[in-house]
């Protein structure tokens, strides 16, 4: 599904996602947040109760996607989806602390580490469904 020059983009270094919810009174709704490429071409992302984008995707199963290159702002991928598996438990515990060591140079804070070994994590596999970028 994702072209080579966007799976290039999406791994090369870790960027900030800007993720895109509906509200359940049809408001969108932003936030920024980290994210994986699997193999498969799904985007993993990871989050915890009670955060609203959270909420959204549990409601409606559905999210966008919007990735800037820090080093060029007119460079982007955007990215529609459908949450395609969800992961809870000690392996979504896992994915955030993989996640830490990918967006802090492998040298997460051990505090930080700590706090997400207690808290009750979510991991989103989402399914691309359709991809706009401004790479070429």
């Amino acid at each position: 599904m994702l072209p080579d020059r966007v799976r290039e983009f999406l791994t090369e270094k870790p960027r900030f996602a800007a993720v895109a919810t509906t509200n359940a009174d049809r408001t969108p709704h932003q936030s920024f947040i980290w994210f994986g490429l699997d193999p498969d071409d799904r985007v993993r992302i990871n989050s915890r109760p009670p955060r609203r984008w959270w909420a959204n995707i549990q409601r409606t199963g559905r999210v966008a996607f919007a990735i800037a290159d820090t080093d060029d702002q007119y460079r982007w991928v955007g990215l529609s989806g459908v949450v395609d598996e969800v992961v809870r438990g000690e392996d979504a515990r896992d994915d955030i602390i993989a996640f830490a060591h990918r967006y802090h140079d492998g040298h997460p804070e051990p505090t930080e580490i700590a706090m997400y070994r207690t808290q009750e994590r979510y991991t989103f596999l989402i399914r691309i469904v359709a991809v706009h970028d401004h790479l070429e």
